[in-house]
């Protein structure tokens, strides 16, 4: 429907040129043409009060037409004017004076005109209130355009541009919420918008599909919306907070500014700005699901988690898709020993995590699993819309129209049949298993005036590491010919290089290994370094002599006993084909020919060993990175790293399983996706049934593996368990944010001494770190704020990491290596950086300051792989440190004075010979300890195959308690500290391994 035109009996008129026009401009609006072009479609008539006006009206009319077409729009002016005057209530003249104003560039007076047009003639409303939203966003009256497309639904609900429109400006003004009820809306109007539907996965991220910039005053009408997108975008989070107070302070009235800034203010935790926020937010900021988000938060850090469940359930029945909340919710439940209601929530978790990353690229099967799991979770609307969308893409939507035309009515009808209170409580119901009711509403002005949770504490003490590697004849540097001026880089030169700490020939001293590449990955590249250790005094290169110089492009490198024999052998992870290296026992190695590993060729990161199916052999895990042969043509150049890995096809991580009768096959049980992997951890990590593994992901969801006895087995096969992809049901597919980070590094311990093994895991810039805490129940929750490494973490970016207690004080510490991938200082991001330590303590984590590792700490580097080591034996655990510009270092722990500690080396006979997975408790009086064997040991490395406790001031440990990977338990009792012992599987006695002299 257009603007009325002349009456037919004036169609041959001058004054029908004018109505002409006038008709076209509306059109061409709505189908986003310029305003001063006219469309093509023809255009209807109808009938106006003309007919009863007098000729001197239609005179003027005739007049003011001549001179609008001639130009003179001053004439045209004062003639429509005077019109108005004397007839303020024809339409006609209206719709004249419209035109006059529009064309003079008077779009504020213009619009006033729409608007009183649309009042008076409401069925022909919708496209001049279209027309005032254009002109009020010519003047930057934002709120009045909003307005306009406000007034224009209330008039005629189902005209679709109007509500498109508005949820385009809204979303751009990041005002998420609000614009997803118009888009719901949408879905009810018509075939689903692929957008549409994407706009509604995750409200509190930024959506724009519009841009504003031609407007004069957009980067105020768009200034929420650029927050949303600087604290969604890596690289820009720091704005993120300044554009969300300028919103504020702009807009003093807009609750979504109020509600955005809090929740920024909460996941910093920043108390006393918090208080400053909720002193001033508007009325009716309540309404907004972040407002109940941001005391969910604050509330739990508070540990008032009764009242923080409300709050979370409160934000959740406004906005079911944020992941955060429901996060957070779960956490809080687990904190209050709760988890037996938290199984719905956990596995809706799960379901949106999966759904968050398939939906951008989903395919027809996958739209349709999204329908599937969004009709579950209550949301008929949406689910329609992803049935519509599968079948666009099968090409069938068209024949099929009829049918979603159907379910839309269909849908229509139960919602206007039930009530609307029992519907919010049925999906709150399904999605959480929760009554909100049963918790207790939190009360805004007693948490303004309630205290901050004391802090992490600072310590006085500091750790101290010097790097020996050099005065103890480690003199090598990792070559992967990355441009270190990074004016040309290949995306397989950045990551760096493995290691491998271990006692390659059982003499008592540890040896290392160091991986190399250098040239193309299709060629011969540096051949890998073994520098055997002599006694207690220095390390010499072997390795010609020991025949483990491989030349295959290496990444990551694990030392483990193969072939069960007593000897360590070495798997060495390539871009191409990996490589397989027996120890003979003599000191020296034999390359073994592998149909598993000669036939395929990938691209491995890192490599783990470890008895994964339950019959006493390991398996090898290959965690694989990317499986596409352009990432070795496209360089990283400009301004912008343009080989980031989504570009390339990801690759599939394979488990190798090994065979009785000797060799290892592809593992059909375990059933991958393709992802981006980087790091992995084998270990028992529920302390059920077998070995699990834990694979961190670059920019995808993280995967953890669990061992669940295998309902198949029978007395043929000794196949104990199976294992099931289980990372988002357990809270450790993604971190506290619910959105997919670049992981890294991986480093175990028990950081809060609940004996339940945690997850640290490293990060790219401007993304905190993880801190995944096991709860009782299994599930992990990602504790980096609470524990103090979030702020921290954010100016960093993290590859190896690991966890031991470096002051033997009895708590886990941790240590990242950090570098950028490329060098973007011209963004005021960092290139080279420091390292970081942090101590731990029952309150969390206190960063050390630079000299904690002397000269090597106080420069920055490009950092990459870190592994755990007590290179001299003296009960102080050492790092061995890899670099893409700096040569190895090996950081000599010289922590004075140490606390007490123990070591551990153990050997399986029933179980695998490493013993993966075996869990050792230490008590001392009533202090207890729990640590792991592990395998995989994080990032591309190989630690010291030691378990390490550090037991502060206890001179004696009560007892020693072993949970071996075959059932078995054995107990000792009253073990001296300070010192390793060597425990054998099945035997009674702890045997010292004397330490080695010159």
């Amino acid at each position: 429907m257009f603007f009325p035109i002349a009456s037919p009996s004036r169609v041959f008129s001058g004054s029908s040129r004018w109505l002409i026009v006038l008709a076209m401009t509306a059109a061409g609006l709505l189908t986003g043409c310029d305003r001063d072009k006219q469309p093509a479609s023809p255009v209807s008539e109808s009938t106006t009060a003309s007919s009863v006006v007098p000729e001197r009206r239609e005179n003027r009319l005739d007049q003011t037409s001549l001179a609008v077409e001639q130009g003179d729009l001053d004439k045209a002016k004062t003639l429509i004017e005077a019109l108005l005057v004397a007839h303020p209530e024809d339409t006609d003249i209206l719709a004249m004076a419209i035109e006059v104003f529009s064309r003079r560039k008077d779009y504020a007076q213009a619009a006033t005109l729409a608007e009183a047009f649309a009042t008076k003639k409401p069925e022909s409303s919708s496209h001049a209130l279209v027309r005032a939203f254009q002109w009020h966003l010519q003047t930057g009256d934002f709120d009045k355009a909003e307005s306009s497309l406000e007034q224009a639904i209330q008039l005629q609900p189902n005209f679709v541009p109007a509500r498109r429109l508005l949820a385009q400006i809204l979303n751009a003004q990041g005002r998420r919420f609000k614009a997803a009820q118009q888009t719901r809306e949408l879905l009810k109007l018509e075939p689903a918008n692929p957008d549409d539907l994407l706009s509604l996965i995750d409200l509190s991220a930024p959506f724009p599909t519009v841009s504003y910039a031609d407007y004069e005053k957009s980067p105020t009408l768009t200034i929420l919306g650029d927050a949303r997108l600087s604290n969604a975008q890596v690289i820009q989070r720091d704005k993120a907070k300044e554009l969300a107070h300028s919103a504020a302070d702009q807009f003093p009235q807009s609750q979504a500014a109020a509600a955005f800034l809090g929740r920024l203010l909460a996941n910093t935790g920043d108390q006393s700005e918090l208080r400053q926020w909720a002193q001033s937010i508007p009325a009716g900021t309540e309404r907004h699901p972040e407002y109940w988000a941001t005391l969910g938060t604050w509330l739990r850090q508070q540990q008032r988690h009764q009242e923080a469940i409300r709050a979370f359930c409160e934000c959740l029945k406004r906005d079911a898709t944020d992941r955060r909340a429901l996060r957070d919710l779960i956490a809080s439940l687990e904190d209050i020993g709760q988890s037996g209601k938290t199984l719905k929530a956990k596995q809706t978790l799960a379901d949106l995590d999966k759904i968050y990353r398939l939906a951008r690229n989903a395919d027809a099967e996958q739209s349709r699993w999204i329908a599937e799991q969004l009709q579950r979770l209550g949301r008929p609307w949406e689910s329609n819309g992803w049935l519509e969308r599968a079948s666009r893409i099968d090409g069938n939507l068209q024949q099929l129209s009829g049918q979603f035309a159907g379910r839309r009515k269909a849908i229509a009808s139960w919602e206007a049949a039930a009530d609307a209170e029992a519907i919010s409580q049925n999906r709150i119901n399904t999605t959480l298993g929760l009554d909100p009711e049963a918790w207790p509403l939190p009360d805004l002005a007693e948490l303004i005036k309630s205290e901050s949770p004391s802090s992490v504490p600072t310590t006085e003490t500091q750790f101290a590491l010097q790097d020996v590697a050099n005065d103890l004849g480690i003199q090598t540097s990792f070559i992967s010919d990355y441009d270190l001026t990074n004016r040309k880089n290949y995306l397989h030169q950045t990551n760096g290089g493995g290691l491998a700490a271990f006692d390659y020939d059982l003499d008592g001293c540890c040896d290392i290994y160091v991986a190399q590449s250098g040239g193309k990955p299709s060629g011969v590249s540096n051949a890998n370094e073994l520098f055997r250790q002599h006694a207690t005094t220095a390390f010499v290169e072997m390795s010609d002599l020991a025949g483990v110089g491989d030349k295959g492009y290496s990444q990551g490198v694990c030392a483990a006993d193969v072939n069960q024999d007593g000897w360590p052998d070495l798997l060495v992870a390539n871009i191409g084909t990996n490589s397989l290296y027996l120890n003979q026992g003599d000191g020296t190695y034999q390359k073994v020919a592998s149909q598993a590993f000669d036939s395929v060729d990938q691209w491995t990161s890192s490599i783990a060993v470890g008895d994964l199916d339950g019959d006493a052999l390991p398996e090898i895990v290959e965690v694989n990175y990317v499986d596409d042969p352009t990432v070795f043509e496209l360089a990283c150049e400009g301004k912008a790293i343009s080989c980031q890995p989504q570009r390339f096809r990801a690759a599939i991580d394979r488990v190798l399983r090994s065979g009785h009768a000797g060799g290892f096959q592809k593992w059909s049980a375990f059933d991958a996706s393709p992802n981006y992997g980087f790091g992995v951890i084998i270990a028992n990590l529920d302390g059920q049934a077998g070995n699990d593994i834990f694979i961190s992901n670059d920019g995808d969801l993280n995967h953890l593996w669990v061992s669940e006895p295998d309902e198949r087995n029978s007395t043929t096969t000794d196949q104990r368990f199976v294992l099931t992809e289980s990372a988002g049901v357990r809270g450790c597919s993604i971190g506290s944010r619910g959105t997919a980070q670049a992981c890294m590094g991986i480093a175990l311990g028990d950081f809060d001494r609940n004996q339940k093994p945690d997850l640290h895991v490293s990060n790219f810039h401007n993304e905190s770190v993880n801190l995944f805490l096991q709860q009782e129940s299994g599930f992990f929750v990602d504790s980096a704020l609470k524990l103090g490494l979030q702020n921290a973490s954010m100016n960093v970016l993290g590859f190896g990491t690991q966890a031991t207690d470096f002051d033997n004080d009895g708590w886990a510490d941790l240590a990242t290596l950090n570098g950028h991938l490329y060098d973007a200082r011209y963004a005021d991001i960092p290139f080279r950086m420091k390292p970081q330590m942090f101590r731990g303590g029952p309150k969390g984590f206190t960063l050390q300051d630079e000299s904690a590792m002397n000269a090597y700490g106080q420069q920055a580097t490009l950092g990459r792989t870190l592994a755990t080591l007590d290179w001299n034996r003296d009960g102080r655990i050492d790092l061995l440190a890899g670099h893409l510009d700096q040569p190895i270092a090996l950081l000599q722990n010289q922590q004075t004075p140490p606390g007490n500690w123990i070591q551990l080396q153990l050997t399986g006979v029933e179980s695998e010979r490493d013993a993966i997975g075996a869990e050792v408790r230490l008590t001392a009086g009533d202090q207890s300890w729990t640590a792991w064997q592990v395998g995989g040991d994080g990032y591309m490395c190989t630690n010291e195959p030691i378990i390490h406790f550090g037991i502060g001031s206890s001179p004696t440990i009560e007892t020693v308690q072993i949970s071996w990977p075959s059932g078995k338990k054995q107990t000792f009792k009253n073990v001296a500290v300070n010192d390793r012992y060597l425990i054998v599987e099945n035997s009674d006695a702890t045997f010292p391994i004397l330490r080695p002299t010159n």
